[in-house]
């Protein structure tokens, strides 16, 4: 029932005064919530879920990220710009494959040794943030061939460890991404052969929502260092 009817039709006082004051407080949020909406800039933001249950084989999110970035690789698919994050640095090989073949821009995020889960891990463990930067080294030396497109940069900040993982997609002429991929997989063999991951593809219409997406990818990559043949086998480092 309609608070104005309730007053017009002289029923107000036969309400007790806590469904009265409750009433109240619930239209003053929908009036809140409702201005709060029009401050919302217009937009939509699409979203895609996609899983990756090999065990059945169900492969959804391998075969839709190889898709992507077969499309990348079209002439006039505008893309200016991947941004890649993992964790762990062991690519699948057709995704290698296909990154390398791409004439846009790859910049790949993942941690340095020391933001690496296994450093001081213990017995053999411990050795695998070493296993991580020789891949680094064989992804940079391959792509050296084919033009050098693609840099690896290590993320540290002291005793943090990093874990992040997700793709974000600039086309060009835009400073802002306009998809973004984020999700639990790795992007490695493992995770799309021996693990069940799940992602989400976005795609914002809102200019706004892009550029938060944007902010997202350049906070995680100025916490991290570009690293070259040279630093990857320097042993200081």
């Amino acid at each position: 029932m309609d608070e104005q009817i309730l007053i017009d039709s002289g029923h107000f006082a036969d309400l007790g005064d806590e469904y009265v004051l409750n009433r109240l407080v619930e239209k003053q949020k929908k009036i809140k919530q409702d201005e709060q909406l029009k401050e919302v800039p217009d937009g939509r933001v699409f979203i895609f879920p996609s899983l990756q249950f090999n065990v059945i084989g169900f492969r959804e999110d391998e075969v839709t990220f190889t898709e992507l970035l077969k499309f990348f690789q079209t002439p006039g698919s505008g893309l200016q710009k991947l941004q890649l994050a993992t964790g762990y640095l062991n690519l699948q090989k057709q995704y290698l494959k296909l990154i390398n073949n791409l004439t846009a821009e790859c910049n790949i995020l993942t941690s340095s040794p020391r933001a690496n889960s296994f450093y001081q891990a213990g017995r053999v463990k411990k050795f695998i943030p070493g296993l991580y930067r020789v891949n680094a080294l064989n992804i940079l030396k391959q792509n050296k061939k084919k033009g050098g497109n693609i840099s690896v940069n290590e993320w540290s900040h002291g005793d943090w460890t990093f874990h992040g993982k997700g793709a974000w997609i600039y086309e060009e002429g835009s400073t802002v991404p306009q998809m973004t991929v984020i999700g639990s997989s790795n992007f490695s063999s493992r995770s799309n052969r021996r693990d069940t991951e799940a992602m989400l593809y976005i795609v914002p219409e809102c200019e706004n929502f892009k550029a938060k997406l944007h902010d997202e990818c350049e906070h995680l990559f100025a916490k991290s260092n570009k690293m070259t043949t040279e630093t990857i086998l320097d042993k200081t480092n």
